[in-house]
């Protein structure tokens, strides 16, 4: 009997889930249409809260498995709401009951302006629309949001309507232009102008008021107050604030018009070289630079910050710093600390002028590049070893566009290959730098999951026990190294490292890869082959 009675627990909690109630978070309506929601809703006298998902959209997956399991998000939203998941985009895939919601997500589209995922709508049980939030949210902004949602002073659909400059609390409509963010940049703009436009004008570059600014300088009123601010003030005091708004031609203007005005001791000082950098991109800021480098005295060249400005602005074979990094290589590498560092940024320009174009050629007639016969230029060119470091990259990207941009998983073994060179021949299996590990570490988890080659893997395997070394903090490191460990059978050094990589994970409280981790340790128990494509995507 006892038997029994536990079967139909079981199954009666397997329906349960199944039919969308979870055991802690929130219970979403299934096998309703929009008019029965509405029904529900009057009812109960609930609002509704509606989720707009979309299939690809990878924070709508976020908050399904780290916000709607929450408990206590189960307990607010099933007690005070009625609510649905719409699913806003269309697949071959969809069930009868997704495609008879087309019509309301449609609705929503047009009539509700739903064109974010996800965006969160709440609607009262007469079809009235309330409140709407776009973008995903932490367990704590999404409690705030059904408190706002209930709140005819935080209701965005009762604001819009309503809202009047000068009304608002100043502080609440701080709160609101960054709630609206998503949801209607030109309502929180002009929340965020109007907000700005009260205070007093000496807190406008504080940490949180400048960050209004720098949010929302497309909002004109908003980029005019930012630059007369600047103008106010002076751009000495003002240089963090200004480079983030490199992609605003009238703060550039002003920056460049500033700029321009600098003597060359002036220009020559590390803070001005830094700054002259950050806005480089703007043309005028990078006809001043370039001027500046090609009146440098001889002597004023081998100095480090001289350098890292010479090489931030060298883009082509005519510009003075090409000719200081080849020529002068030994020289600047030794002032730079770095055995590589001029050949690096010579390999960079020669990518740029002489391999990206016909990288861009080939993309666009499908005919692949002839790599021996590129090589022979470059060395005739330039030298052997520049060629050899261009034409790796060069393999890199072509390959890089057969797998992803044409989704040609044939062409694997050939990526993986040529990112093999390109690791040996720049040596970054050796440069403790983020990018270098990053793009070890990259490389060597394509080849744990893609490749069988026994050579591959004792390489990749031989990067990552470096890695592992220089950086012990690194939990998708450690993971990288015991996969590896594991595909070559030496199990039990790797489960000793995917075990260090759960204990990085929760001590980080990265709670997301300490479940992938701890999976990660069972398959190991249970001797699976976790490198398997398909197990790659299903975790």
């Amino acid at each position: 009997m006892n038997k029994i009675l536990l079967l139909v627990t079981a199954i009666l909690a397997n329906l349960t889930i199944a039919f969308g109630q979870t055991r802690n978070g929130i219970h979403f309506e299934k096998g309703l249409n929009y008019a029965q929601i509405l029904a529900k809703a009057k009812a109960e006298h609930k609002p509704i809260f509606v989720d707009c998902y979309a299939t690809w959209c990878a924070p709508c997956k976020w908050m399904d498995a780290n916000v709607y399991t929450n408990k206590q998000v189960g307990e607010v939203y099933n007690s005070r709401f009625v609510c649905v998941k719409v699913q806003m985009d269309k697949t071959a895939k969809d069930d009868s009951l997704t495609r008879f919601w087309y019509g309301t997500a449609g609705d929503f589209a047009r009539k509700l302006n739903v064109n974010a995922y996800p965006t969160f709508l709440f609607i009262s049980p007469e079809n009235t629309p309330l409140h709407k939030v776009s973008g995903s949210l932490d367990v704590k902004a999404f409690l705030q949001m059904a408190e706002d949602a209930q709140d005819p002073g935080k209701q965005y659909f009762t604001i819009i309507k309503n809202f009047r400059p000068g009304k608002l609390d100043t502080a609440e409509e701080k709160h609101l232009a960054w709630l609206f963010y998503n949801s209607d940049k030109d309502l929180a703009g002009k929340m965020a102008f109007d907000y700005l436009s009260r205070v007093p004008q000496s807190t406008l570059t504080n940490s949180e008021n400048g960050g209004l600014m720098i949010g929302f300088q497309n909002n004109p009123r908003v980029l005019d107050m930012a630059i007369h601010y600047v103008l106010h003030y002076g751009l000495n005091h003002n240089r963090a604030f200004v480079e983030q708004f490199t992609r605003q031609p009238a703060m550039m203007r002003l920056a460049a018009d500033s700029i321009k005005m600098f003597s060359n001791a002036e220009t020559g000082k590390a803070v001005n070289l830094r700054f002259i950098v950050a806005l480089g991109n703007d043309t005028a800021i990078r006809k001043f630079a370039i001027n500046y480098i090609d009146h440098l005295p001889e002597d004023s060249l081998y100095v480090r910050k001289n350098i890292d400005f010479i090489g931030a602005f060298t883009k082509t074979p005519s510009d003075r710093g090409f000719d200081l990094f080849y020529h002068h290589a030994e020289r600047v590498n030794q002032v730079m600390g770095r055995g590589d560092y001029a050949e690096n940024n010579v390999v960079y320009v020669v990518n740029k002028t002489d391999v990206k174009p016909i990288i861009k050629a080939s993309i666009a007639t499908g005919i692949p590049p002839n790599f021996d016969s590129l090589k022979a230029i470059l060395s005739q060119k330039y030298d052997a070893v520049t060629a050899e470091k261009a034409i790796v990259n060069a393999m890199v990207s072509w390959n890089n566009h057969l797998v992803y941009d044409k989704k040609q998983s044939q062409y694997w073994p050939d990526l993986i290959k040529a990112r093999i060179a390109q690791i040996n021949a720049f040596r970054q299996d050796t440069v403790k730098g983020g990018m270098q590990i990053h793009s070890v570490n990259s490389t060597a988890y394509d080849i744990f999951l893609r490749s069988d080659d026994r050579e591959q893997l004792n390489v990749a395997i031989n990067w990552m026990k470096t890695v592992v070394k220089d950086n012990p903090a690194q939990a998708g490191c450690a993971d990288t190294y015991a996969g590896l460990l594991y595909k070559t059978e030496q199990i039990n050094d790797a489960l000793e490292w995917e075990t260090k990589a759960l204990r990085i994970a929760k001590t980080n409280h990265d709670n997301d890869n300490a479940k992938f981790f701890a999976n990660g340790i069972e398959k190991m128990k249970r001797g699976e082959k976790i490198w398997l494509e398909k197990e790659y995507i299903d975790n």
